[in-house]
């Protein structure tokens, strides 16, 4: 997220969870629908100290609800610091009562963020309005799913920007693959309503420039897996950029195909039946790798990192990611032109 941040010339100042930046608010949406590894946007509206139902119903009244539509319902979600449950379960209860005395209407519902720190109150509203990994074309999945934001953090990992040959050998119902496949395109949901926003006319929300798109290969053995897949691929309209191939991982390559990119999500878990399945996995897609995609950037999941010894890979990084609860591995690095030498 820190390099989509860069690249849209923010500075961003790292906190806990995540970054905070200051973004012009004629950018927001369009900064909004950029990002594609961010788990979810806040703004910050209002911030006071909140000692009684008084001050909180002057705070609530403060934020800006003039931008927003009136929506079907607004849902409240909670960070408390420095505050005993007491006070937490006050606040929730007068707060979900002085809401509920705001009309209601037909435009979507709002979130907002509560941040509770001791006395202080911060106010915050999600720009996406809901979890941003939902691009919207995923109505069919397979078993543990693929987040689209880690999908994002896995291209950026191996350097991906839309025009390389780029390899999924496991690519299930096709995640990795189709959000490489719209990696220039904006997120697929629509930050609040823009007309909201009383945006100047020079804003355009969804425009982006043409590129040339590499061709991308996603492999699964599974043919049933590989047809939600494909029709995953139809619903975000990249079904013609991608070739879905039905076949094990040592035979999908076998027309030459030479990837710049590889991005693997292998079964791990329950999936496989343990660490020494894994490990054999691992093992078995190396030799694979070493044959087909020697010199390629490469980024797998793991659930365990030692899983950067089992890989033929120079440079080999690993750093923890959340996948929708699970504690993940993403291991990166350069496909070694031949297996790297053992020591004991």
């Amino acid at each position: 997220m820190w390099d989509e941040l860069d690249a849209l010339g923010l500075e961003p100042e790292t906190v806990e969870g995540g970054a905070d930046v200051a973004v012009p608010w004629s950018d927001l949406a369009h900064v909004t629908a950029s990002l594609r590894c961010a788990a979810r946007v806040y703004v910050r509206v209002a911030r006071a100290d909140v000692r009684d139902a008084q001050e909180l119903r002057r705070l609530l009244a403060s934020l800006p609800w003039a931008l927003w539509p009136l929506p079907q319902a607004v849902t409240v979600r909670w960070a408390v610091r420095k505050a005993t449950s007491a006070r937490a379960g006050w606040l929730a209860h007068e707060t979900e009562r002085i809401l509920a005395l705001r009309p209601s209407g037909d435009h979507a519902p709002l979130t907002l963020l509560m941040r509770v720190t001791g006395p202080e109150v911060e106010v915050s509203v999600d720009a996406a309005g809901r979890p941003m990994h939902q691009r919207g074309w995923r109505t069919e999945q397979g078993e543990a799913p693929l987040r689209e934001t880690v999908a994002a953090a896995m291209l950026h990992a191996v350097g991906y920007d839309g025009t390389q040959a780029l390899w999924d050998p496991m690519c299930g119902s096709g995640t990795l693959a189709i959000e490489a496949a719209t990696w220039r395109q904006l997120a697929q949901w629509r930050p609040w309503d823009v007309d909201a926003w009383t945006l100047p006319p020079r804003f355009v929300p969804y425009e982006m420039p043409q590129f040339v798109r590499g061709r991308i290969v996603a492999g699964d053995l599974d043919p049933e897996v590989l047809a939600v897949a494909q029709r995953n691929a139809e619903r975000a309209g990249v079904a013609t950029a991608i070739d879905f191939r039905p076949a094990e991982v040592a035979s999908q390559l076998r027309d030459g195909f030479r990837p710049s990119c590889v991005v693997v999500n292998p079964p791990w878990g329950k999936r496989l039946g343990g660490r020494n399945e894994a490990r054999r996995l691992l093992q078995r897609l190396s030799a694979v790798l070493l044959r087909d995609a020697a010199g390629a950037r490469v980024a797998v999941l793991s659930p365990e990192p030692q899983a950067v010894r089992e890989l033929p890979i120079t440079d080999g990084k690993s750093r923890q990611v959340d996948c929708g609860g699970a504690s993940l591995y993403l291991i990166s690095g350069t496909i070694a032109a031949r297996a790297p030498g053992r020591t004991r």
